[in-house]
């Protein structure tokens, strides 16, 4: 779990589970503005401490955008463990496979995820660290 989380809502809500895609947000930053019955769209914005990894698979599509400082990321199944450096005002798009996003920096960082995920599945799950390719 992200240690410094502190914002989190649901773009669009259909179950009430509201702390099952990060556990410990203040909720009712985002509102719930439209109801359908098969999907949900948690959005969080997450504070990623300097040299911090944090490892997240999800079950479908991920919009991240990074707000303040820059994030790298990996993609778990990556046998490269090649990186992707992500800057303020930039995008990055994890398809749900896993991804792990790392703070490398000595200054903060914050990113704004939005996830797409069927209703009644976990919007991340953990992924152990260190994964299969990269070292951490």
């Amino acid at each position: 779990m992200p240690s410094a989380s502190n914002i989190c809502g649901y773009l669009l809500k259909v179950r009430d589970d509201r702390n099952a895609f990060l556990p410990g947000c203040r909720l009712g930053v985002a509102r719930s503005v439209i109801d359908h019955s098969s999907l949900d769209v948690p959005l969080a914005a997450i504070a990623i401490l300097p040299v911090e990894s944090l490892q997240f698979a999800h079950p479908g599509p991920v919009f991240i955008t990074v707000t303040l400082g820059e994030v790298t990321f990996y993609e778990v199944d990556d046998p490269t463990c090649t990186p992707k450096v992500v800057r303020e005002g930039q995008g990055y798009v994890d398809t749900g496979h896993g991804h792990i996003g790392r703070n490398e920096t000595g200054n903060p960082a914050k990113d704004v995820v939005v996830a797409i995920a069927p209703v009644g599945l976990p919007f991340r799950n953990e992924l152990p660290a260190p994964g299969p390719y990269c070292p951490f």
